[in-house]
């Protein structure tokens, strides 16, 4: 049976952003070891998380122009790919200054690949399904807190926190599934 391409389409951007909200959440269930190993106040806590909001700011002016530029399917693959090695190099951090300016790339990848991710969708989608498409990708967030939490609450407690950073490598093998999609044609008219 041949998935329709709508279908195929929504799988794989909804598995980015998937994606996306696993490595988001990392930091949250990874906080209490971090904390610990590195002996951080409220402070130094406070700045670390909102450093991954703050690359979101910066990352979703960026990729409104990059999607434009160079056209949806890039952008995406572009920013999950940023995403995916700034999380995964938070496994090396030396200290939670390290750490905070890695989330702060990161965040840009994450809202970069929200931002084109939905264009590139909803580019596609048919006047009538364009809500419910939105919905159904949006709903790709849940699956990944849950990846997240697995991560955390089970693995971490075993194998540590930076492990579970390196797992965030893992979306830039899904952005390669990005590239069987074919370029929006609304982007290709522009």
């Amino acid at each position: 049976m041949k998935v329709p391409f709508g279908t195929k389409m929504l799988l794989i951007l909804g598995l980015g952003w998937a994606f996306v909200a696993s490595n988001s959440g990392l930091i949250s269930f990874a906080l209490p070891l971090i904390k610990s190993e590195w002996g951080l106040g409220g402070t130094q806590t406070g700045i670390l998380l909102n450093s991954f909001l703050i690359g979101m700011l910066v990352g979703a002016s960026l990729f409104g122009r990059v999607a434009d530029l160079l056209g949806r399917r890039p952008s995406s693959i572009i920013s999950l790919s940023i995403l995916a090695i700034a999380t995964a190099l938070c496994s090396a951090s030396r200290s939670w200054v390290d750490m905070t300016f890695l989330r702060f790339i990161a965040g840009i990848g994450a809202t970069g690949y929200m931002v084109s991710a939905s264009t590139y969708l909803l580019e596609f989608s048919r006047v009538s399904v364009r809500g419910r498409s939105v919905a159904l990708l949006e709903s790709g967030w849940a699956f990944g807190w849950l990846l997240a939490s697995y991560l955390g609450k089970v693995i971490a407690p075993s194998l540590g926190w930076r492990p579970i950073f390196l797992a965030g490598i893992i979306p830039l093998f899904a952005s390669m599934l990005i590239y069987v999609l074919p370029e929006s044609p609304r982007y290709i008219m522009i």
